[in-house]
């Protein structure tokens, strides 16, 4: 897929996100976190044992639309009807493991790894409305992707800003988290 293309069709993934969010929400999400999936030139399979790669983004991305909830409920809903939705207690959300739903254990996992490095991730309940075009079992990273993106939507959202940035330390400390967070799913990815 040429550049241009890739840029249409990112685009027209974040406005359907944002349109289902709306659909099964009734308002608008407070934003939308993007998180490419990747492949890894030098050293498949090593990252997860701690060794080096040398990673590189491509061009398809997980999406996940967020807002905050009044009460501690989280709610997870994706653009693709054959992907159950999920509900639970503030608590049940924070044990990745116990999730019934093996696809919202990741999304489940970037939430986590967001109470790792922000306080506030945890506090208030959210809906969230998951997407993506990175194909699944192709080696490029569609988990890794998901939690990466999770960990984003959560952290931004706590943080409250109209211009969310973050500075290189913290980028490492969520790098971190997200990887960790990852294997509470059972999948031995870099993060």
């Amino acid at each position: 897929m040429g550049e241009e293309a890739a840029s249409r069709a990112r685009v027209s993934l974040i406005q359907c996100v944002k349109s289902r969010y709306e659909d099964i929400h009734g308002a608008s999400c407070e934003l939308v976190a993007v998180a490419p999936g990747r492949v890894n030139l030098i050293g498949e399979h090593i990252d997860y044992s701690g060794f080096d790669v040398l990673p590189m983004a491509i061009d398809r991305v997980s999406c996940v639309a967020i807002g905050f909830r009044t009460d501690d409920e989280v709610h997870v809903a994706n653009i693709e009807p054959a992907f159950p939705s999920w509900r639970g207690s503030g608590s049940a959300a924070y044990s990745v493991s116990s999730c019934e739903i093996p696809w919202v254990r990741f999304v489940l996992a970037g939430r986590r790894g967001a109470g790792m490095v922000s306080e506030g991730a945890l506090r208030r309940g959210a809906n969230v409305m998951v997407g993506g075009n990175v194909p699944q079992g192709a080696g490029l990273s569609s988990s890794s992707s998901l939690v990466c993106a999770s960990v984003l939507a959560h952290v931004a959202l706590a943080d409250g800003s109209d211009s969310f940035s973050l500075d290189h330390a913290k980028r490492g400390e969520l790098a971190v988290a997200a990887a960790r967070c990852e294997r509470l799913v059972g999948t031995e990815g870099g993060g």
